[in-house]
């Protein structure tokens, strides 16, 4: 069965072994895929806006240009993924893997990456800081993070952190 543009939507697809699988362009918004397989898999353009990935495998997957807004990537292993392009913004990537990630180009405006591995991640560029902000609840224990760059509005209040792996 073909999955290129297929609408999941919604899906529950917990522990679904989907390695290698080609989603390019398919419709994942607000599926769980809780510790699912998709390790090399193509997702190229797909919709996983609003979807859990929690503890999902995504090592080496292709997720140019997917949407990923809202998602929650806790503990996701994202390591050598291409996410170039790849809409982020306030997707809770909490001690989620990105070593050796493509993120050229990707919008993670309010994106969580508290205790994220960053180490070797493409596309962090060294003259602009990542941004830490206390979230607005005290008690959520979550810190957003915004990139500086031309193409995001600058945030208040924060400060800079060194990026793990690149030279000072």
């Amino acid at each position: 069965m073909p999955l290129s543009g297929a609408d999941l939507g919604f899906a529950n697809l917990v522990n679904a072994n989907l390695s290698e699988a080609n989603l390019s362009g398919a419709d994942l918004d607000g599926a769980n895929l809780i510790g699912v397989n998709l390790n090399r898999a193509n997702l190229c353009g797909a919709d996983l806006g609003g979807a859990n990935l929690g503890n999902a495998n995504l090592t080496g997957a292709n997720l140019s240009n997917a949407t990923l807004c809202d998602g929650r990537l806790v503990g996701a292993n994202l390591k050598d993924a291409n996410l170039s392009g790849a809409d982020l913004r306030d997707a809770n990537l909490l001690n989620a893997n990105l070593s050796g990630a493509n993120l050229s180009n990707a919008n993670l405006s309010g994106a969580n990456l508290a205790n994220a591995r960053l180490d070797g991640a493409i596309g962090l560029y060294r003259d602009e800081p990542i941004v830490v902000r206390q979230n607005e609840s005290p008690r959520s224990g979550m810190a957003h993070v915004s990139f500086s760059h031309p193409m995001y509005a600058p945030v208040a209040n924060g400060f800079s952190l060194p990026r793990p792996g690149l030279p000072s």
